[in-house]
């Protein structure tokens, strides 16, 4: 006998069976689209930071790239690449405002 309670090996069993998979997977699918928002939200973020950088508008880039720190550490980890990309856009956008004592602990923070 299966340990599983009501997954029998007759015609029952793979009936509910079959219903289970659909919904384990939409379960999966469900819990997964905070983290693809957040994965969106973030690159739109990093992009602009980006943009508003290269573009020179410095004080523009600030808020998109502070958030999008903010972003990466909460969705993927502060250990994660998606903070050490935004970590560094911070910094060099802290840097172009000649905030230097800003800047600096975000370009020793992925070394600590």
């Amino acid at each position: 006998m299966s340990g599983l309670v009501g997954t029998g090996t007759g015609a029952a069993g793979k009936a509910r069976r079959g219903r289970m998979l659909p919904a384990a997977l939409a379960g999966f699918i469900l819990l997964g689209w905070p983290v693809a928002a957040q994965d969106a939200r973030w690159r739109q973020l990093a992009l602009a930071a980006r943009q508003f950088y290269n573009e020179g508008r410095y004080e523009q880039a600030l808020p998109a790239a502070q958030e999008s720190l903010r972003i990466a550490e909460a969705t993927f980890g502060a250990q994660s690449r998606q903070a050490a990309t935004s970590l560094n856009d911070l910094a060099l956008v802290l840097v172009e405002l000649d905030r230097w004592a800003e800047a600096e602990p975000y370009t020793a923070a992925p070394w600590r």
